[in-house]
């Protein structure tokens, strides 16, 4: 279907515009409970500190503790409703935007003809209820990240203890957990929003099963895809055997519909018949490579590579991922070959680039295989 794909983007892109902005009031609420936060660890570890009583210091210390629990514990309530009534919303709107998506992504005397009405919002409220990130309900998954956020929290609060640390920096060691548990509540938000609109899609395909030969999963082509989902790219199923993503915590897939036929001047005809092979072949898929690399130092010593920006191409909406990575090993642009490097490593870009090996033989039920699995394989 012609434009599905970049309008399918769309919907990712305005997706992740929510996360980015609702990631940043996230932050800003974590940051704003930093003068409460840490005005309550002074209090009580100077009390703590100036008692010469064991018992009366273990319990401030254990006061102090369930001070720091009970506020995040309040914070973390309000980002989960504020989560919660997101998730609900898109998914309440996610069948007339995948509907039009459709219906504009086929010629104009082509219609889906498919049956579609909004989520209500007890079926989502429902959805959410019931929904987990890799078997853990999301509310669940929250208070994990609130119990984190508080050990982290406390753990600062020893160390600047332990290095006698003045306010502001023990304030800053604090902020700097505070930053993490935002971060994590931005990648769960991300796994909500993307779990609302691909439960609704699926929902509304369900009705409709009749109208679809199957479905394909589709990946990201980019430097963030795992194994698994470059292992499931691009395979066909049934409606109901297939994979329903998001499959991993953080995942951006989603299943592309497989139109069996489509309605013309109010007859039910085949897809092939009305759109044609050659209408069909015009969809493209995206693909991005990420450009402007700068290099990250970390406080261990390490290193890492981050990048300002990306280049998108497109690329024939048949290709899978491992397709695509065969043809930035063989491509005559550095760009892509160095993106390839990256992406298999050293060893294994070589084997492919030789022609030992192909892409599709580094995988092995959605895992990369270990290079001492490589030269087995090639010794055989």
């Amino acid at each position: 279907m012609n434009n599905y794909f970049d309008e399918r983007y769309k919907f990712t892109h305005r997706l992740e515009g929510l996360v980015n902005a609702y990631g940043d009031d996230i932050a800003q609420t974590l940051e704003g409970a930093l003068e409460t936060i840490t005005g309550k660890l002074m209090r009580l570890t100077a009390a703590a500190e100036s008692t010469p009583s064991l018992e009366r210091k273990k319990a401030l210390l254990l006061k102090r503790k369930a001070e720091i629990e009970k506020t995040l514990a309040e914070i973390y309530q309000g980002i989960g409703q504020d989560m919660k009534a997101k998730a609900v919303e898109t998914a309440m709107a996610t069948p007339e935007i995948i509907n039009g998506i459709i219906e504009g992504s086929l010629p104009e005397n082509v219609s889906a003809g498919l049956k579609w009405s909004h989520v209500t919002k007890e079926r989502a409220l429902a959805w959410w209820d019931s929904s987990q990130i890799e078997g853990t309900f999301f509310n669940d998954y929250l208070k994990k990240l609130e119990t984190s956020a508080a050990e982290r929290v406390l753990q600062a609060a020893r160390q600047s203890l332990l290095l006698d640390e003045s306010m502001k920096e023990s304030a800053a060691s604090i902020q700097k957990a505070l930053d993490i548990g935002a971060r994590s509540a931005q990648r769960v938000l991300r796994t909500a929003l993307h779990s609302a609109a691909n439960w609704a899609e699926r929902e509304m395909y369900l009705a409709n099963a009749d109208r679809f030969r199957g479905f394909r999963f589709q990946a990201e082509l980019d430097r963030q895809t795992c194994e698994y989902c470059a292992f499931l790219d691009s395979q066909e199923y049934d409606l109901k055997d297939a994979p329903a993503p998001p499959v991993h915590y953080g995942c951006r897939c989603f299943l592309y519909p497989v139109m069996k036929d489509v309605i013309v001047d109010g007859k039910t005809v085949p897809f092939e018949d009305a759109a044609g092979p050659a209408y069909d072949k015009a969809a493209r898929r995206i693909a991005r490579l990420d450009t402007d690399p700068r290099t990250v130092h970390h406080k261990d010593g390490t290193t890492s590579t981050a990048y300002r920006g990306y280049e998108v191409k497109f690329v024939d909406r048949k290709m899978n991922y491992r397709d695509w990575m065969q043809s930035m090993v063989k491509s005559s642009d550095p760009g892509d070959v160095a993106f390839a490097r990256e992406a298999l490593g050293p060893t294994r870009f070589n084997l492919v680039e030789s022609g030992k090996l192909k892409v599709e033989s580094l995988y092995y039920q959605g895992k990369l295989k270990s290079v001492k699995d490589l030269k087995e394989l090639m010794s055989q």
